[in-house]
């Protein structure tokens, strides 16, 4: 669901770290994370920061216990 620059930005989020400092260890413009973030939002249907744990974890399970 998520693209692999999606995941790698949310795990960055989940460990703490700020936009400005995963667009500094990217090297992408702040704008840039920004405009992933919104994306992982929208796909994980979670509007908070503090969802992107839970809804990592649901993402998880979905994946390793396919339909």
């Amino acid at each position: 669901m998520l693209t692999a620059h999606e995941m790698r930005i949310a795990e960055s989020i989940v460990n703490g770290r700020s936009n400005r400092e995963i667009a500094g260890e990217m090297r992408v413009a702040q704008r840039t994370v920004e405009f992933h973030i919104t994306n992982i939002y929208r796909k994980l249907g979670i509007s908070r920061r503090v969802q992107l744990p839970d809804a990592l974890t649901r993402l998880s399970e979905r994946d390793s216990n396919p339909r």
